[in-house]
């Protein structure tokens, strides 16, 4: 994969006009295709060979870190490489900007056809603040997933059997049952 994403001069900037305080927008994830030659920088405008727009899954933020993911499916896409990863802001002045860039200069993965095998990973990065962090975006809640480490533990979420029910184990032993019966009355009908 990308082994590090670096803070392009564009995201350097954008971060100097954003008062203290306040949340660094964040828009969506961009991979692409473009392989750059060793040892060159990675202090880009733009993705050497755009692919698609990941849209963020989620944003964690922890005194002075933010982690910023993208959630990647390869459903409906053809096969690539995926050798670049780009996290876009909203600059108050200049609009979409590439803020973060990673490269794999030619070492990336070759990602199989959704028809081929079906392919889905987590990626994302951290962003370090001399303050307490804050990042905004809009977060597609389609993408947001339960971590199967919390199906079926306490404080977690229930699974279900094979036949789309919560196992009896699962339940609380409190819990209690109602049932609501609907009465049809047919005109002519006696009892």
């Amino acid at each position: 994969m990308i082994p590090k994403i670096i803070l392009t001069s564009e995201g350097a900037a954008m971060l100097a006009k954003i008062p203290a305080g306040a949340a660094v927008p964040v828009s969506r994830w961009q991979i692409g295709t473009g392989a750059l030659p060793s040892g060159s920088s990675m202090d880009r405008t733009a993705l050497v060979t755009p692919f698609d727009y990941i849209p963020i899954s989620e944003i964690t933020e922890q005194g002075n870190r933010a982690t910023v993911l993208g959630q990647f499916t390869n459903q409906g896409r053809p096969a690539f490489a995926f050798e670049e990863l780009g996290l876009l802001a909203n600059d108050p002045d200049e609009g979409e900007i590439l803020m973060c860039y990673g490269n794999a200069y030619g070492a990336g993965e070759r990602i199989q056809a959704g028809t081929e095998q079906l392919r889905e990973f987590v990626f994302g990065t951290s962003l370090l603040f001399s303050s307490t962090a804050s990042v905004t975006a809009e977060i597609d809640q389609a993408l947001v997933f339960i971590p199967k480490k919390e199906k079926g533990q306490p404080g977690g979420v229930a699974t279900l059997d094979k036949n789309g029910k919560v196992p009896k184990s699962q339940l609380p032993d409190d819990i209690f049952v109602s049932a609501i019966f609907q009465v049809s009355y047919n005109e002519g009908d006696e009892n």
